[in-house]
């Protein structure tokens, strides 16, 4: 997530077709580094590279549909489609890689992506047209693009190390001070910048901001009601190892 903000800049300058494929191969070869890493620094480091991947995908994803398809029933129709296509592979994919996982092993929830990936970039590469932003200024806000990604990786870090340092901790405030101090450095960029990763002015469209906030809690929403079953079976397999260690020591 932490990639999204920056991940549609470079389809301005090199093209959405060719930023497409370049995200599909980046998250197709992240995922064989997934499925081969033998430590964890391996697969933490290749699951960012797959962040980055799918950070290039998805916005290219939804200029190839505003370029694609007019504006009107057409393009609304598409968005819909993608859409439902979207929700549905999170869902799908969750029992997916269960089914992967009993019947195979956990390697193979990456290892599927490969020939996915592969068949996505052959299809993309005959169907979809190269397209470039027009009236494009030129160059890429970099110190935006920074800020921004630094200053999410700081806060999400600060939350999810809270319980370790504790939530008052002088640690954990002074990484979350971090995190939003680069955030608002993010907005003063975007304010000067001639080419902005985000222009701000939209967000005085009354309806695009009420959307925006409601697809905020809904994704905090989805997010903490898809960890906290992963955290329960993770406590529940703990506790169950931990009991059957202490039967053997009896």
């Amino acid at each position: 997530m932490a990639f999204c903000c920056s991940g549609g800049a470079p389809e301005t300058s090199s093209g959405v077709a060719g930023c497409s494929l370049a995200g599909v191969a980046v998250f197709s070869f992240a995922s064989l580094l997934n499925g081969l890493a033998t430590s964890d620094t391996w697969l933490v480091a290749a699951r960012g590279l797959q962040g980055l991947g799918g950070a290039l995908v998805s916005p290219a994803a939804l200029s190839i549909i505003t370029t694609t398809f007019a504006e009107g029933e057409d393009r609304t129709k598409a968005l819909g489609v993608w859409s439902a296509i979207a929700a549905g592979g999170g869902a799908f994919g969750l029992l997916l890689g269960g089914v992967l996982t009993d019947l195979l092993s956990w390697e193979w929830i990456f290892f599927v992506n490969v020939p996915i990936g592969i068949a996505t970039a052959l299809l993309a590469i005959r169907h979809v047209p190269e397209s470039r932003a027009v009236g494009h200024k030129g160059g890429v806000d970099l110190p935006g693009a920074v800020a921004v990604t630094a200053g999410l990786v700081v806060l999400v870090y600060a939350i999810v190390k809270a319980e370790d340092f504790g939530w008052g901790s002088g640690r954990t405030l002074g990484l979350a001070a971090i995190g939003f101090a680069l955030l608002a450095a993010f907005v003063v960029i975007q304010q000067r910048s001639k080419a902005p990763l985000i222009r701000l002015g939209i967000f005085r469209v009354r309806s695009l901001a009420g959307a925006t906030r409601c697809c905020c809690w809904w994704s905090a929403a989805c997010s903490r009601s898809s960890s906290s079953p992963r955290s329960t079976c993770s406590r529940s397999s703990a506790t169950r190892r931990w009991r059957r260690g202490w039967r053997s020591c009896r």
